[in-house]
């Protein structure tokens, strides 16, 4: 290995300081023939320039390993498959100004989609170049994003035409720019975490490094979000792959959640959701019993896509990893189970609200519900210890439903009164209703439903000759409804509304109550509609009238959340 100090960025020969502006170094423009050139550089957009880009044969690889990493098992790199000679003069200006030096330290603007040193004037290539040696040291000064991509540009390739010959730079050298650029520049110019982590994976990956996990750790979790190889940058922990599963596999970030927020809760969520998942992926079949079988995944990735950078330099790699994020069922069932921890959290916090949970199997409900067994945290006696402990927010009082008495009488009396608010305002606005065809005056309030009497016609709604039929199959409780629940549009399937407390779901949810699946099934027989379907209505109508579901789903079927057991109880007419 040659001296890093003769070879660019950490230090530079005697004699090659300049003060600028007046640096004498000759710059050629993109395109223009060199005299180190072996072939004249090619112009865009011009039919010599097609006639010089020829395909290279590259079914063979010029070099494969196999990394040692966690999840990465081989890598092969390709010579890439075109030859192009439009940016020589890019990699010779590069190589011509790697141990230059310059004091100019007076911020000077630039700005470029894609830079290259010909775009520089004097004043910036001297401030380009102080640039370069304060973050060799560290040191962050202001810089604009052109200054950092022609940087990035400069490093991957001179590191791309290392060699014993004086060429280029040491490919540890180019790593510690890129990580430096990333690490002191990516609060100021956040593109950099897009781009960065991709570059740096392919620039790992054909140099034979490792993932350079420790320079970055502080924002890993953020900043490789974007990359699509992920796996890359995994690494076992303590607690094996568990990090990598909430911040990349997971579409829910349980950090975010609104009761997090509290320092108790927050504390609780921290501690037991990532060990849950590591008690339910150590189960079993060890990490099958939550993601399934890992099979070996191949990829093939254009090395450095969006970056300047040479032919020598551009590779093609195909990598053979195993994938925690290629799975869509894989997603799905981190997703939930991470959900069905935070609601058992929240049940022994005292938090009524539930978040829905669905598409989990049997299997993970019932290793995560082990889980919380062994650390006494699904109990009757720690939910309630819990409930009135500091843990739980003090806001969330303002959120309690309202106690009050439930009647199906006060419930037609706000129906009754909403149709007189709809028949005042009929006759407020008459004359616009008259115009489209319907009189006001022909409009009458229905009458209450009393024994069963049909209302009179209102605009919107079916005449009573229109409305359907009752089916006999919904029993008693059907019968019972009044003439307007029955004719009118908010009346779901089999006739069964879909106000809040709909009548004909007593038995089910007594059913319910009573811990009796078998009624609760014969009553969705009766009423022809399927479980899940009548939990969802009942959940509806429940969240309608005091702000959180009363039916969750757990490993045996539906069940009463134990916290509304009373007013499960008044729905099924037992309170």
């Amino acid at each position: 290995m040659k001296d890093n100090k003769s070879s660019g960025f950490p230090g530079h020969a005697p004699g090659n300081e300049t003060g600028l502006p007046g640096i004498e170094i000759e710059i050629p423009e993109i395109g223009t023939a060199s005299a180190n050139s072996t072939r004249e550089g090619v112009p865009k957009g011009t039919p010599k320039a097609l006639s010089q880009i020829r395909t290279q044969p590259s079914a063979a690889p010029l070099y494969e390993y196999e990394p040692r990493l966690p999840l990465i098992e081989k890598v092969s790199v390709f010579r890439w498959g075109t030859e192009y000679r439009y940016y020589d003069s890019f990699l010779e200006a590069a190589e011509r100004l790697k141990s230059l030096v310059s004091d100019r330290s007076e911020y000077t603007p630039f700005f470029s989609y894609m830079p290259q040193y010909s775009q520089l004037n004097a004043e910036q290539l001297g401030y380009y170049l102080c640039l370069r040696s304060e973050i060799t040291e560290g040191r962050f000064p202001e810089a604009d994003y052109g200054y950092l991509l022609l940087l990035i540009y400069e490093s991957i390739n001179l590191a791309g035409v290392y060699d014993d010959h004086d060429r280029g730079i040491p490919p540890e050298t180019a790593l510690d720019m890129l990580l430096n650029i990333w690490r002191g520049y990516r609060n100021i110019h956040p593109r950099l975490d897009g781009q960065l982590s991709e570059w740096v994976c392919d620039f790992c990956l054909i140099h034979r490094m490792r993932p350079p996990l420790d320079a970055i750790r502080p924002f890993v979790r953020d900043a490789v979000k974007s990359a699509s190889l992920k796996e890359f940058y995994a690494e076992p922990e303590g607690d094996g792959f568990i990090p990598f599963l909430t911040d990349h596999v997971s579409g829910y970030d349980y950090r975010k959640s609104r009761f997090a927020s509290d320092a108790g809760a927050g504390a609780l969520f921290d501690r037991h959701i990532p060990a849950m998942l590591d008690y339910v992926s150590a189960s079993g079949d060890g990490q099958g019993s939550l993601l399934g079988r890992l099979d070996p995944r191949t990829v093939s990735r254009d090395a450095f896509v969006g970056a300047l950078s040479v032919p020598a330099v551009k590779k093609k790699i195909t990598v053979i990893y195993k994938s925690f994020t290629a799975s869509f069922e894989t997603k799905m069932a981190v997703t939930a189970l991470i959900k069905y921890g935070e609601n058992r959290l929240r049940s022994a916090l005292g938090i009524k609200s539930r978040m829905s949970v669905t598409g989990l199997p049997d299997r993970l409900k019932r290793l995560a519900d082990s889980y919380f067994k062994e650390v006494n945290l699904i109990s009757e006696q720690h939910r309630t210890a819990a409930a009135s402990g500091p843990a739980v927010p003090e806001w969330e009082k303002y959120y309690e439903p309202e106690k009050t008495e439930m009647s199906f009488e006060r419930a037609r009396e706000i129906e009754q009164s909403s149709w007189e608010t709809t028949e005042k305002l009929i006759s407020a606005f008459g004359d616009g209703l008259q115009e489209g065809g319907a009189s006001p005056e022909a409009e009458e309030l229905p009458a209450e439903a009393e024994g069963g009497s049909a209302p009179a016609p209102v605009p919107g709604r079916m005449p009573d000759g229109d409305a359907p039929k009752e089916d006999p199959s919904a029993g008693t409780a059907a019968t019972e409804l009044s003439g307007d629940q029955a004719g009118s549009e908010e009346t779901g399937s089999a006739g069964v509304p879909s106000a809040p407390w709909p009548e004909a779901y007593a038995g089910f949810v007594s059913a319910l109550l009573k811990n009796d699946r078998k009624a609760a099934a014969s009553e969705s027989k009766r009423l022809g509609r399927p479980s899940a379907i009548i939990a969802e209505e009942i959940n509806s109508a429940a969240y309608e009238l005091f702000g959180d579901i009363l039916i969750e789903e757990t490993d045996g079927g539906f069940a009463i959340i134990p916290d509304y057991a009373e007013e499960a109880a008044r729905l099924a007419g037992e309170a």
